[in-house]
């Protein structure tokens, strides 16, 4: 859960950098909507980012963080070790999100290095990555 949300929160610092430099240059307005739909798409496999309200958030397990504090939840009862099917679970879980964390990983090797590049010819500082991107974002499979 801790993995996820520190992804999210840095997903949401890079589109911010990126969302502001494509204002203040029109030749990386196109470039930045379009990176912009994609780390949606990452972020949208995490978390129900469209949420109004926290109802509305937890109606259903719908997102990545919401499944995993439902399964969370469930393990914790009781005096047991979880059990193989939520251990299952879990695994199920952590790969998804080892695919998004490889998603954005591809995106800040990728998409980010090629924006910035545009941004620095623009005269403008590159998106930093956030330092929530450090040892945790990179923990073992």
């Amino acid at each position: 859960i801790t993995h996820i949300n520190r992804t999210v929160l840095a997903i949401r610092e890079i589109r911010a950098g990126i969302l502001d430099r494509a204002k203040k240059s029109s030749d990386l307005a196109k470039r930045g909507e379009n990176l912009n739909d994609k780390l949606y798409r990452l972020e949208d496999v995490l978390t129900a980012y469209t949420a109004i309200y926290r109802m509305e958030y937890h109606a259903k397990a719908t997102k990545l963080d919401d499944k995993l504090y439902n399964l969370a939840g469930h393990a914790l009862r009781g005096d047991a070790r979880p059990t193989k099917a939520q251990m299952e679970l879990f695994e199920e879980h952590k790969a998804t999100y080892n695919k998004v964390r490889d998603g954005v990983r591809r995106f800040l090797d990728k998409d980010l290095a090629v924006f910035n590049a545009a941004a620095k010819s623009a005269g403008l500082k590159p998106v930093a990555i956030p330092a929530h991107f450090g040892p945790g974002f990179n923990f073992p499979r």
